[in-house]
Formats: C-alpha cells, sequence, structure tokens
C-alpha cells in the first residue's frame, strides 16, 4: 500500500471518537480527499482520487505513464480491525484513454471497471483479488510462515482465460492474447524492478512479434526457478526450448525448428528497437532454420555483447547442398546499426544451392568455394542485398552452364559461348548445343550497394576460355561488362587430323604447340555486354582489325623465328 502523503485538514476528536471531513492528500503524487470515522471497534477510511500520468509514473515508471493520457476517478476504501487491516478500491476508468498493449488498452470513454480488494479471511491468512472488466482476474493468498512473516502461499492471474481454480502451492499465470509484442512488455515489466511472483505460466498467443519477427499460434511456458528461467515454446513455425542462467547470465536456446517471417510493419519502426538492458552470453542451436521463404538448414551461434558491440564469436550453417560459416559483429546501438560477417561458404552441389536461391536451371553439379567479407545495415538477419558491401573471390570446379533462360541465365549464355557457334563459320554446335562445361572458375568481387564488380573473372573448359572484366546490378538486373572468348578450337582440328593418318595428325598437333596455339587466338571473340538479364545487348569488337594483328603476332613472327627466316 502506497504512503498517504501531505495530508491538510482538520480532526475533530474526543475521548470516544476521531473524525476527519474531506481532508486533502496524496498518494503517489497524485491529489486525493479522504475521510475517517470509527465504526465501532473498526477505524474506516474513505478517500477519493484520481489516476493519471503523474500517478502511473510514480508507481510504475515512465513507459507506462508515456502511454496513458488524461485521468479517471477512483474510490478505496480503508477498514483498520485489531490486528487486520481491509482495503477496497474501484474505479470504472472513464476518462482515461491507455495505449497499453492489448488486452490492456482503452479508449478515453469506455468504461472498464477495475477492482482491488484485500481481506482477512482468518488471524494469519489474506486473500488479495484484482479484476479488470472480464480481462484480468487474480486471486493470491498468503499466509504468515515459519519466520512470522506474510509470505504469497499460492495464487492465480487469469489474462482473458477460464482458468479460476487455484493451485495447491505456487502462483500460476494463464493467458489466451491476440497480439503481442515482446519488446512492448518486456520494457514494460523488466524496468519495474521487482521480483515476480509467478512460479509457472503458461501464455497462448496468435500472433508474437518478436525482434521484428512474426511466429503464430504459440504456446509459451514459463518455468522460474531461483538461479535458472526456463521457456519452453511451441508454435506453428517454432518448437524449442530456451534456458537462462542467471548467475553467469548465460542464455542456451535449442530448437527443433525456427522459423521465422518478418514482420514489414515493424521493420522501420525505431521506436520498436529493442535494446537489453544486460545482455547475456548467447548460445543458440536450430536443427531446421528458415527466415521467409528461405531454408536456411541448421544453425549454431555463439556470441556476447562487449563495449555495446554483438561479437559473433563463430556461427554454423549446414545445408545438404552447402555450408556457410564464419564471424563477425552486429552493432545495434549506434547511429547507424548494422552486421559485418567474415565468411566462408562451401558449396558441395551448385545447382541444387543455385535452386534454392530461386535461379534454377541455371548450373548443373560443379562445386564451389566463396570466401569473403560482406556488411549490411541492421540486424544479422537483415539481409539485404540492395544494401550489401564488400568482397568476396570464388572457385567453382567441374559444371555445366546450362541453355540460356530468361534472366540471368540468359546472360550466363553470353558470357559461356552458347551463341558462339552462329559468329563462326565452322559448326561447333555439336560441342555447345547442351551448355557450357567448365573445368574451373576463379573471380574476385567487388559489392558495392547491389552492384557487383570484377577485373578478375575467368572461366575454363573443355571447349574455350572466358575472361570477364566489368560489372552487373543485380537490383536493377542490368549489366555493362567486357567479354573475351578464346574457344580451344586448334586441339580439336589436330585430333580431327589424324584421319589423314597418325603422322598428319601429330605433326598438327605440334605445329598448333610451337606456333602457341594460332588457331585459338585467331577465332577469339570479344565483345560487350550491355542491356538488361532479359534482353542483353551485344557490342561486338570488329574482327578485322583484330584479326590482322593477330596474324602478324600469332602465325607469321612465331613461324619466322622457328623456321629461322630473318
Amino acid at each position: 500500500m502506497p504512503k498517504i502523503e501531505n495530508i491538510f485538514g482538520y480532526v475533530d476528536f474526543d475521548q470516544n471518537n476521531i473524525e476527519i471531513k474531506e481532508a486533502k492528500a496524496s498518494i503517489l503524487d497524485s491529489p486525493i480527499k479522504l475521510s475517517l470515522n470509527n465504526l465501532g471497534d473498526i477505524t474506516q477510511v474513505n478517500i477519493d482520487g484520481i489516476i493519471n500520468e503523474d500517478f502511473f509514473r510514480s508507481a510504475f515508471g515512465d513507459d507506462w505513464a508515456n502511454k496513458l493520457i488524461g485521468e479517471a476517478s477512483w474510490f478505496g476504501e480503508i477498514k483498520i480491525k485489531d490486528k487486520t487491516t481491509d482495503i477496497m478500491v474501484s474505479s470504472d476508468l472513464k476518462g482515461l484513454q491507455s495505449d497499453l498493449p492489448l488486452p490492456f488498452n482503452k479508449d478515453k470513454d469506455e468504461v472498464k471497471t477495475f477492482l482491488f480488494t484485500k481481506q482477512a479471511s482468518k488471524v494469519n491468512q489474506e486473500i488479495i483479488k484484482a479484476e479488470i472488466s472480464t480481462i484480468v482476474f487474480a486471486k493470491l493468498i498468503k499466509e504468515i510462515d515459519a519466520n512470522g512473516k506474510m509470505e504469497f502461499k499460492n495464487g492465480l492471474i487469469s489474462i482473458n482465460s477460464p482458468q479460476k481454480k487455484l493451485p495447491e502451492q505456487g502462483i500460476l499465470l494463464f493467458a489466451e492474447l491476440s497480439e503481442v509484442n515482446f519488446e512492448n512488455f518486456n520494457s514494460l515489466f523488466n524496468n519495474l524492478g521487482t521480483k515476480s511472483l509467478i512460479t509457472s505460466a503458461d501464455i497462448d498467443i496468435n500472433e508474437l512479434d518478436i525482434f521484428g519477427y512474426k511466429i503464430l499460434n504459440s504456446n509459451i511456458r514459463y518455468l522460474p526457478s531461483s538461479d535458472k528461467t526456463n521457456i519452453q515454446i511451441k508454435s506453428d513455425d517454432v518448437l524449442g526450448n530456451i534456458l537462462w542462467n542467471q548467475n553467469e547470465n548465460l542464455v542456451k536456446a535449442g530448437f527443433e525448428k525456427l522459423h521465422l517471417k518478418k514482420n514489414n510493419a515493424l521493420i522501420d519502426n525505431d521506436e520498436e528497437k529493442f535494446i537489453f538492458s544486460d545482455p547475456p552470453i548467447v548460445n543458440i542451436k536450430a536443427k531446421s532454420l528458415k527466415v521467409d521463404d528461405y531454408n536456411y538448414g541448421s544453425l549454431s551461434l555463439n556470441a556476447y555483447k562487449e563495449n555495446k558491440i554483438w561479437n559473433i564469436e563463430n556461427f554454423k550453417i549446414n545445408n545438404p547442398s552447402h555450408k556457410i560459416s564464419g564471424s563477425g559483429f552486429w552493432d545495434d546501438e549506434g547511429l547507424n546499426p548494422n552486421t559485418s560477417i567474415n565468411f566462408t561458404w562451401n558449396i558441395d552441389n551448385i545447382q541444387k544451392t543455385f535452386d534454392q536461391l530461386s535461379y534454377p536451371e541455371l548450373i548443373k553439379d560443379g562445386k564451389a568455394s566463396v570466401i569473403g567479407l560482406l556488411s549490411w545495415p541492421n540486424s544479422p538477419f537483415d539481409f539485404d542485398s540492395s544494401q550489401l558491401q564488400g568482397n568476396f573471390s570464388l572457385t567453382a570446379n567441374d559444371g555445366i552452364v546450362l541453355e540460356a533462360k530468361p534472366g540471368v541465365a540468359r546472360l550466363f549464355g553470353l558470357l559461356t559461348l552458347q551463341n558462339l557457334p552462329r559468329r563462326l563459320s565452322l559448326d561447333f554446335s555439336d560441342i555447345f548445343s547442351k551448355g557450357f562445361i567448365f573445368d574451373r572458375i576463379n573471380a574476385g568481387v567487388i559489392v558495392n550497394k547491389g552492384i557487383l564488380k570484377s577485373n578478375r573473372f575467368t572461366m575454363e573448359g573443355p571447349a574455350a576460355e572466358v575472361s570477364i572484366k566489368g560489372e552487373t546490378n543485380i537490383i536493377e538486373e542490368t549489366q555493362n561488362i567486357h567479354v573475351v572468348v578464346n574457344p580451344r578450337i586448334s586441339d580439336s582440328l589436330s585430333l580431327l587430323s589424324l584421319a589423314g593418318g597418325p603422322l598428319a595428325g601429330a605433326a598438327a598437333f605440334v605445329a598448333q604447340k610451337i606456333l602457341k596455339d594460332p588457331l585459338n587466338k585467331i577465332m577469339s571473340d570479344e565483345y560487350q555486354i550491355i542491356g538488361t538479364w532479359d534482353e542483353p545487348e551485344e557490342i561486338s569488337t570488329p574482327r578485322g582489325e583484330r584479326f590482322g594483328k593477330m596474324i602478324d603476332q600469332e602465325i607469321l613472327e612465331p613461324s619466322s623465328e622457328f623456321l629461322n627466316i630473318k
């Protein structure tokens, strides 16, 4: 019971009675009027007051007060007996607007009856009840323990729940809620700074918003103890267990499935940004991680916060077709929150990985390794390719770039000779018709807000070697790249000449190598690719100039040196 302060009024008393009429005072910085009378062996105090922002600010802090507008009248009655005190407080809450989370919100003129009572049922027992309309029902029982102190023995708090039966021991919370924003609830109740009375909670939530993600149809069980808190969650998309060790400030979370969906309504709302007041060490494992529609596979993550920066010591994402590991930092308190990650991405099957990334029928088979440093705004899960910055290196082996399809696949077709047969007078359709076989791809790429730039991108295969410089915009799906294609024709022609006899074939092969494969260079193709991925535009370099220089440099000069012609 808060103190009654600043009492001002008149007291009438004699040897048999004491009386106060409409004295002025305050409770929790809010004005009240009180009167006092003796009724036999009972002293009764009646109080009329108001509930407003100042009342809640003094009682619960700014987080509560800032959610309220206006004021409502209330009435209180205190009956003081020889060894017990009974209390009753009631209000219709009319005139007070509440922007507290559902179901505790209300309009200014809406009536929601509030009733609080504390009564002594026995000399050593008290019963405390609280009701808010039909929303909240609470009944708590206090008894004198072996040390002579009045302590809570058992009780029930029911929010939108039909549960009304008290347990034999402990205080249970049952709640059925339509919407819960974790950050809002946590800021309201965590800052009260009081030890929780609840020994167990069973909460059903239709829509839970947590750190910008939406979880539907969840059941949460809360089981606190003296030094540990266990939270079990079951929902359509999340199944797991969270254990918080208060002594070590360590959170261990294990999930059978952790399938998260972004709540777009919260993404750009700075007021919803949640910061831990005392951030724990975090150890998370999930057998199945999904964010929106992308299936990451299994996850393990260790992190801690130091100097206001989350240090991601190590993370691993394992998928049947690829694995990602690394470390990094997450600044969630700075003026420009961001994530920075050093990573290694080992791809066991490029085809399956590209299928998962929504680029099907682009590459068949193949393995790859990607190593790099990337950063983007906001949290690790707010990965945004349009804001991505950093660099990476790529190595790929033993795959096939498939026939051109619309979009990025058509661009790959231009880069990998699928249209080269129509450029050449020779017929190599049997080599290129089913796609470009590559033995190796090497690339170094710089990333800047959706633009990928490379001066070092090469593809090597039995049919050709492709060298690429330029940039592509993965947001606008455009490109401006310079491509040089060197078909490996000379080896094939030398082998074909075996039809004229082993000696002729061997001679052709030796000649090609001595002359440094002039046919490969003469038949090379060089062009610029601009436009969009769906409608790329080719700009060829004139062949006349290139052929003249190549014949001089690659055939006449080497032949003169070989034959010793001066």
